[in-house]
Formats: structure tokens, C-alpha cells, sequence
């Protein structure tokens, strides 16, 4: 009678288990980072506030700069490698179109709110530790009297190095996507900031 009740009890034994373990190397973090971007084939704007400008050609490079944050939980563990997944959120913004002779405070302004997968890597170096993810969401970016509605993918590889058991530097993050809307744009981005996190 034993034997049949720990036999019947033996799979939610295993799934318990598995699930303590997984949650023992589960790790939630946060970061903030200095973010500067690049979003290339882009209309210059050629008046803002009651002022005209002449633009040099018919697109332009902008060059907005400003913060990143957001948030991570890695569930899994294969290895060294972490998976799991990630949110984040940037404001950027220029006082200058590059295209144009015309600047304004918080002329081109650029808000994102996106959402996807991130793995990071244990090395036998301690305090090297890279990182990639994937993001897909939602981007508003374009002069402030217009803005457009974007649909933003980006790819995301940086290294981040251990401080302390809760304290990493984002040393550096590179990143690079597109724009997809009405128009479409390459984006390319650099950051470095800070992560805290729950002890690994």
C-alpha cells in the first residue's frame, strides 16, 4: 500500500522538484542605461515653432540620445547560459535636425516601449559576463508638431561586468533594428549604465 501511494506521488515529487530548482536559478534585474541612437532615411524637418529651415538633402540621419530602463527575469539555465525575458522602455531626443539649419529644444523626440527574449553567458573570465536579446514593440519617434507610430525590432549584444553579488556595469550595449511604419528606418544604438539584480 506504501509502495502504490509513493509510486502514484513519485511525478509530483519529480515536477516539485523541477520547479524549485528552476526557481533557485531564477534571477530578476533591472537597469538603466545612457543610450545615443542613430535612425537613418529620415525627412528633415523644415519648420518648427513659426521657423523655417532649408534642408541640404531629402532625408536625413538623426542622432537622438537619452535613457534606457527597464527589466529582466532569466527562468532557465542551461549550463552557464541564462534565458528568459525582458522589457524595456527609452526616451531620446536632439535639438538639432541635421538636415535642416533649424534647431529647438527636444526637437526630434524618440519613445519606445518594447518587449522579448534575452540569454546571458557565464565565462571563465569573472567579470566578463556578455549578454543578447531580441525586442519587438512600439516606437513613436519624429519631430515634436508630428510625431509617427512605428513598429521597432532590434537585436541587443553588450557585456556586463560583476561589481558586486547584486551590482553589475553595463559596460556597453550595442544594438541594431529598424523602423517599421509608414517610412521604414535602420536604427542603430550604444549605451552603458548600471544593472542590479538578484544574486546569481
Amino acid at each position: 500500500m506504501k509502495f502504490m501511494l509513493f509510486r502514484k506521488l513519485l511525478p509530483v515529487l519529480a515536477a516539485v522538484a523541477a520547479l524549485s530548482c528552476t526557481a533557485a536559478h531564477a534571477q530578476f534585474g533591472v537597469f538603466a542605461t545612457v543610450t545615443g541612437e542613430r535612425i537613418g532615411g529620415v525627412a528633415c524637418a523644415q519648420s518648427v515653432g513659426g521657423s523655417v529651415g532649408s534642408c541640404t538633402s531629402g532625408t536625413t540621419t538623426d542622432k537622438p540620445y537619452g535613457a534606457t530602463f527597464g527589466g529582466y527575469y532569466d527562468f532557465h539555465s542551461f549550463g552557464p547560459v541564462r534565458v528568459g525575458a525582458e522589457v524595456r522602455g527609452g526616451v531620446l531626443n536632439t535639438n538639432k535636425d541635421p538636415g535642416a539649419n533649424i534647431a529647438s529644444s527636444d526637437l526630434i523626440r524618440e519613445y519606445t516601449a518594447l518587449g522579448g527574449v534575452r540569454a546571458s553567458v557565464g565565462t571563465p573570465i569573472k567579470w566578463i559576463r556578455p549578454y543578447a536579446g531580441f525586442a519587438v514593440g512600439y516606437d513613436k519617434f519624429g519631430p515634436v508638431y508630428g510625431y509617427n507610430t512605428y513598429t521597432k525590432a532590434e537585436g541587443l549584444l553588450g557585456v556586463d561586468v560583476p561589481v558586486t553579488s547584486f551590482l553589475d556595469i553595463r559596460a556597453i550595449e550595442l544594438g541594431a533594428g529598424a523602423l517599421f511604419g509608414s517610412t521604414s528606418h535602420g536604427t542603430q544604438s550604444i549605451g552603458a549604465g548600471l544593472v542590479f539584480h538578484t544574486t546569481r
